[in-house]
C-alpha cells in the first residue's frame, strides 16, 4: 500500500494548478457580485439621467400651462425714450395716441447752509406731515409760497423725530431723519459757499399729495433750521415741487401720482420717462408663445433621445445600455405619449389636439413642428392655443398643466421612477455586505490554500526521498511501527470516527468492517451522492430536501473525511499533507455552505469537482502495486 505522503507525486495531482483553479472558482461569486453591483450603479445613473430629462420637459410644460404666457402684451412706441409699455390683457391690443405733458415728481426742499456738520445746533422734536399745497404763488427765487393752503393727507401718520444732545448736529439730524423712516430722505450737499453744508429733504413718494409740512417743537435754532409750513412760516427753500404725472391717451386726460401709470390702457402699465407725443401699438407677444411651444417640443425630443441611448444595444461590442428592457422607462414613455395624444375638452370650434397647431408625432417617436401652421394658429387664434395648453386656477385642462402633473406623479415619493430608483439603491446596499464578506473569505481561503500547496511542496521533496526506500521495506516498516502509511494513518482514528459518521448519515453499516482506504472511497461516494441529490432538489425548487442533502454531504466531509485525519500519526512529512488535505476539505465545506445559502449550483459543482480530484488521488494510491 502506498504512503499518504506520496499524494503529490505518486498520484500526479498538480496542487499548484489546483490552487489556481480553486482561487479562480472562488473569485467567480465575487466577480458576479461586483458585476451586479456595476450593473446596479449604471442603472441608478441612468435613472438620474432620465430624471434630468423629465425635469426639462416639466419646466417647458409648466411654462405653457401658465395662462399669463398667452396674455402677455408688448407695446411698441413710435418714438423711443419717452415711455415703455407692457400688458397682460389681450383686450388691450390696439394703437394709441399718447401725449405726456408732465412727469410725476417728489418734493425736495433745502435748509440754510451751515459752516460745520458736527457743531451742535439745537434740540427739540420734529414732525413731518404730508399733503397737498393748493393756491397761492410760488416765488422761484426763494422757493417759498405766498397765500397757499396745505391740505394734510390723513392716511399718512406722521412720525415724531427727537433731536437731543446725542444727535443735535447737522449730521446727527440727517441720520435721525433717515433712521425714522418717516417718508423723507435726508442728505447733506456742499455748495462751496462760506456756509456750504446744506441739509436736503426729499419725499420718498411722488405726487402732489406728498408735499411736506415740517413742525418743530423745540428751541429757536432748530425751528429756524427746519420749521416749514407752505401756508405759514417757511425756513426751507423748495427746489422741486410735488406733482402728478399728466398725459392724454387718445385725447382722454389721465393723471397719476407716479410715473408708472396703470390701467390708463386696460391691463397695461405705461412707464413714463419724459414728456412728449407718440403713437403706441399694443400687440400680443406671440414671439414668446412660439418660443415656449418650440422649447416644449425640444424638451420632449430630448427625453426621447435620452430614452433611446439608455436602451441601445451595441451589436459590435455586444453590450447593452443600462435600461434595455426596463419596464419603468417603457411605461413612462407610454404614459407621456398617451397624455399628448389625448384630446382636450372644449367646444366644437376649439382646438383640441396638437396636430391642429402643426405639432405631430414622427415614426421615430419624436415630435415635429409645422411652423407655418403654428404661426397661423398663434396669429389668428391665440386664445384657442392658450386653452390647448393652459387653464385657470383649479382647472386641470391643457397639455401644459397635464404634463406638469404627470411628471410630478412619476417622480414623486410614490412615483414609478422614484420607486424604481429606491429599489436599485436598496439592492446596492444589500450587495455591499456580501461583496465585503466574500472578499474577506477569498483572502482567507486563498491564504489557506496557498499555505497548503507550499506544505505539499515540502512534502513532495520528502516523497522523492521516501520513494527510494524499497517498498518491501516500507511494508515491513508499516507492520513493525504502524501508522506510518496512509492506510495505517487512517486505520485507528478513521475506523472509530469515519465509519461511525458514515453509518450515522445513512450509508451501509458494512463500513464498520471496511479497510481504511475502502472506507475513504465509501465516504467520497456518499458525499458525492448527497451532492447529486442536492442538485436535483435545487433544480426542482425543493429547498428543504436540498438543505438536508447538503447537510449530509457537509457532515461526511467535515465529520468523516476531515475529522479522521490524524496528523500526529502521520509523522513529520505526513503532517504537512494532512494540513493540506484539511484545508481542501474546509474549502469543500465552504462551497457547500455557499451553495445552500444562495441556492448556488455553481458552488455545488465546485465542491463536487474537488471531491472528484481528491477521490481520484486516493484511488491512484490504492491502485499502485505493492513491491
Amino acid at each position: 500500500m502506498a504512503s499518504i505522503s506520496s499524494i503529490g507525486v505518486g498520484a500526479n495531482l498538480d496542487l499548484g494548478a489546483l490552487l489556481t483553479q480553486l482561487q479562480t472558482a472562488e473569485n467567480q461569486p465575487l466577480v458576479a457580485l461586483k458585476a451586479k453591483q456595476t450593473s446596479y450603479n449604471s442603472k441608478l445613473s441612468a435613472y438620474g439621467t432620465l430624471q434630468s430629462a423629465l425635469t426639462g420637459i416639466q419646466a417647458a410644460a409648466k411654462k405653457l400651462g401658465d395662462p399669463a404666457l398667452f396674455q402677455a402684451i408688448t407695446g411698441t412706441p413710435s418714438v423711443s425714450g419717452i415711455l415703455a409699455a407692457s400688458g397682460t390683457d389681450p383686450r388691450s391690443v390696439g394703437t394709441y395716441a399718447i401725449d405726456i405733458s408732465q412727469l410725476a415728481q417728489a418734493q425736495s426742499v433745502i435748509a440754510k447752509g451751515q459752516a460745520s456738520t458736527t457743531s451742535a445746533i439745537g434740540s427739540g422734536k420734529i414732525t413731518i406731515d404730508f399733503g397737498k399745497v393748493s393756491g397761492g404763488t410760488l416765488d422761484p427765487a426763494t422757493g417759498q409760497y405766498t397765500g397757499a393752503t396745505f391740505d394734510k393727507d390723513a392716511t399718512r401718520i406722521a412720525k415724531p423725530i427727537t433731536i437731543d444732545a446725542t444727535n443735535n448736529t447737522l449730521g446727527g439730524i440727517r441720520d435721525a431723519i433717515n433712521a425714522a423712516n418717516a417718508g423723507v430722505s435726508a442728505t447733506i450737499v456742499n455748495d462751496g459757499s462760506g456756509t456750504p453744508n446744506r441739509l436736503v429733504l426729499t419725499s420718498t413718494q411722488t405726487g402732489e399729495a406728498s408735499a411736506m409740512r415740517i413742525s418743530v417743537d423745540g428751541d429757536a435754532a432748530l425751528q429756524n433750521l427746519l420749521g416749514n409750513d407752505p401756508a405759514g412760516t417757511q425756513n426751507l427753500k423748495q427746489t422741486a415741487a410735488a406733482q402728478n404725472a399728466k398725459l392724454t391717451v387718445n385725447n382722454i386726460a389721465v393723471t397719476s401720482t407716479s410715473n408708472s401709470v396703470t390701467d390708463a390702457i386696460q391691463g397695461t402699465t405705461l412707464t413714463l420717462v419724459q414728456t412728449g407725443k407718440l403713437s403706441l401699438v399694443m400687440k400680443a407677444n406671440t414671439t414668446s408663445v412660439k418660443t415656449a411651444i418650440t422649447d416644449f417640443v425640444k424638451a420632449y425630443n430630448a427625453l426621447q433621445s435620452t430614452a433611446k441611448s439608455l436602451t441601445a444595444f451595441d451589436t459590435d461590442a455586444k453590450a447593452a445600455a443600462p435600461l434595455v428592457g426596463d419596464s419603468t422607462l417603457r411605461n413612462l414613455q407610454t404614459r407621456i405619449r398617451q397624455a399628448l395624444v389625448a384630446p382636450q375638452v372644449g367646444g366644437p370650434n376649439d382646438l383640441k389636439v396638437l396636430t391642429s397647431i402643426g405639432i405631430s408625432f414622427q415614426k421615430d417617436g419624436t415630435l415635429a413642428i409645422d411652423n407655418d401652421k403654428l404661426d397661423k394658429a398663434i396669429d389668428t387664434n391665440l386664445e384657442g392655443v392658450a386653452k390647448l395648453f393652459s387653464s385657470g386656477t383649479g382647472s386641470t385642462a391643457g397639455y401644459g398643466k397635464q404634463l406638469t402633473a404627470l411628471v410630478d406623479d412619476l417622480t414623486g415619493t410614490k412615483g414609478a421612477l422614484k420607486v424604481a430608483t429606491d429599489g436599485v439603491t436598496s439592492s446596492l446596499k444589500q450587495l455591499e455586505h456580501p461583496v465585503h464578506r466574500d472578499e474577506g473569505a477569498r483572502r482567507r481561503d486563498g491564504g489557506a490554500l496557498s499555505q497548503a500547496v507550499r506544505a505539499a511542496g515540502r512534502g513532495d521533496e520528502q516523497d522523492e526521498r521516501h520513494a527510494e526506500i524499497p517498498r518491501a521495506a516500507v511494508r515491513r516498516d508499516e507492520r513493525q511501527q504502524g501508522l506510518r502509511t496512509g492506510s495505517d494513518m487512517y486505520s485507528s482514528h478513521h475506523s472509530r470516527t469515519g465509519a461511525g459518521v458514515y453509518a450515522r448519515v445513512g450509508v451501509e453499516t458494512r463500513a464498520m468492517s471496511a479497510s481504511p482506504l475502502q472506507l475513504i472511497h465509501m465516504l467520497f461516494d456518499g458525499a458525492k451522492t448527497a451532492i447529486g441529490a442536492a442538485r436535483l432538489h435545487m433544480t426542482a425548487g425543493d429547498i428543504g430536501a436540498k438543505g438536508q442533502a447538503i447537510s449530509k454531504a457537509i457532515n461526511i466531509v467535515d465529520n468523516g473525511l476531515k475529522a479522521s485525519l490524524d496528523a500526529e500519526a502521520a509523522g513529520e512529512a505526513g503532517g504537512d499533507i494532512v494540513g493540506n488535505l484539511s484545508s481542501l476539505y474546509d474549502y469543500v465545506v465552504q462551497r457547500l455552505l455557499l451553495a445552500n445559502l444562495r441556492n448556488d449550483v455553481q458552488a455545488l459543482d465546485e465542491a463536487d469537482r474537488l471531491l472528484d480530484h481528491l477521490a481520484s488521488a486516493w484511488r491512484e494510491i490504492d491502485d499502485r502495486p505493492s513491491n
